[in-house]
């Protein structure tokens, strides 16, 4: 539900706003028919069952039927989140040159989720493993309010060139699928370079907030086209880092990779600063042309040595590379270049490349994907288009397979040790496959 009033006084426009948003999830997988007679739904699985009388056995599952004990088809418990957000704006036309931009934001966060008992989960945790723990939900609760300032400028200093400047904070609330449910298991793959990973669950995850800076200018060139520059400096509090640690392995399960267990925490500091230009020329008819770059650098700052209890994998400064917050890997530079041609009836052809630099989602060295797009008139108000993708059939080595195995790149991972830090090799990644799109499109 929203709501948004409008009231313009001469050249300025204020605003109110106000939005409820209301998130019921309940999420389930695999089989989810009543269980067997006899059976229990465990968090775990495949596990074999055991001797009458030991903790967690089920002596009434018959074999016959189960081979193994059956796991819950629960992904998420029934979650609710609440969400109120304010709004409070205002466009400031302050002299014919500059115009300021003024908003406060307050957001009201309200949770109610469910995760395993603890004690059970510790009780079967030290006895015949977590896998064959029952479904014991706990609820847990969390009230967040949070007040973001916004301001921002615009300066047109002549017909050519315009400064701008901004800064505010912002927040970044939980989902139902980090705060609710009884932990997932990514069983050993190629994807995953053969590990086995248990993700639990953080009903006390607090919200992320941004405090970002931004400093530009947009210029216009001698052709008509446009020069736009970016410097940022965003620092987020709070970040979401998904914390791995290692873990005994688990019965009946080989993994090559090795066992681990995750779960989603607040960092303290997460640091993203760079510089973005961009060439931009678009014309009605004509040739024009687009080549735009960014440098950044990602990584997590201040994190406390009492932390490095056992092997992890956050690290001061890193570059975050795919294995902190479940983003993909951000690569220090990356570009697109394309040039088009616009011509009579609705025609085009362009011809782009994509380059994504070291520290990419591939796991992989740089590499560049090239696309073309050709679009003509058919018939009157009719035009065919079509597009590829990765035009030279671009391919890390994974065509046969999602990934490689052990042949990506290396995540630190520091420790107490007496080395120190370690790597854990990840799996190498593909990128799309050569793609084409046919699109037939009327104007009426």
């Amino acid at each position: 539900m929203t709501f948004q009033y409008l009231h313009p006084v001469h050249e300025n426009l204020y605003s109110f706003s106000y939005d409820y948003n209301s998130d019921d999830t309940n999420s389930t997988t695999l089989d989810t028919t009543a269980t067997y007679p006899g059976c229990r739904p465990t968090l775990g699985g495949p596990a074999n069952n055991l001797p009458a009388g030991t903790l967690g056995a089920q002596p009434n599952c018959p074999a016959s039927i189960f081979a193994n004990l059956p796991q819950t088809s629960i992904a998420i418990p029934p979650t609710i989140i609440r969400k109120n957000d304010f709004a409070a704006t205002g466009q400031l036309q302050l002299t014919p040159a500059l115009q300021a931009s003024l908003g406060l934001y307050f957001t009201n966060y309200r949770s109610s989720a469910q995760v395993e008992d603890p004690s059970v989960l510790a009780a079967y945790t030290a006895g015949p493993g977590s896998g064959y723990a029952p479904v014991a939900l706990v609820n847990r609760t969390n009230t967040v309010n949070h007040l973001d300032p916004h301001v921002g400028f615009t300066y047109r200093v002549d017909p050519n060139l315009v400064l701008r400047a901004s800064g505010g904070s912002s927040v970044t609330l939980p989902y139902a699928s980090v705060i609710s449910g009884l932990g997932s298991v990514d069983r050993p793959n190629g994807a995953n370079n053969q590990a086995y990973t248990l993700s639990l669950a953080n009903s006390a995850l607090r919200p992320e907030t941004t405090v970002a800076y931004d400093f530009g200018f947009d210029y216009r060139l001698s052709d008509s086209g446009i020069f736009s520059f970016d410097a940022y400096d965003n620092t987020v509090h709070n970040i979401f880092a998904a914390v791995t640690v290692a873990t005994a392995p688990v019965a009946n399960i080989n993994a090559p990779g090795g066992y681990f267990q995750s779960s989603t925490v607040n960092g303290p500091i997460g640091r993203y600063y760079g510089l973005e230009a961009a060439f931009n020329k678009s014309v009605p008819l004509g040739f024009g042309y687009t080549l735009q770059g960014s440098f950044e650098r990602a990584y997590l700052d201040q994190l406390p040595l009492p932390l490095y209890t056992s092997a992890i994998n956050l690290v001061n400064g890193k570059q975050l590379d795919g294995s902190v917050n479940g983003q993909s890997a951000i690569p220090f530079a990356k570009g697109y270049g394309e040039i088009r041609y616009s011509g009579l009836h609705n025609s085009l052809v362009t011809l782009g490349a994509d380059y994504e630099g070291a520290n990419n989602p591939t796991y992989g060295p740089a590499y560049t994907i090239f696309n073309s797009t050709v679009r003509f008139e058919v018939a009157p108000s009719v035009a065919f288009q079509m597009a590829v993708d990765n035009i030279s059939g671009f391919s890390t080595g994974t065509a046969l397979g999602r990934a490689l195995f052990n042949q990506g790149s290396g995540t630190v991972r520091q420790g107490p040790g007496a080395a120190g830090a370690s790597l854990r090799t990840k799996s190498l990644q593909e990128v799309n496959p050569r793609t084409y799109r046919f699109t037939l499109q009327h104007k009426f």
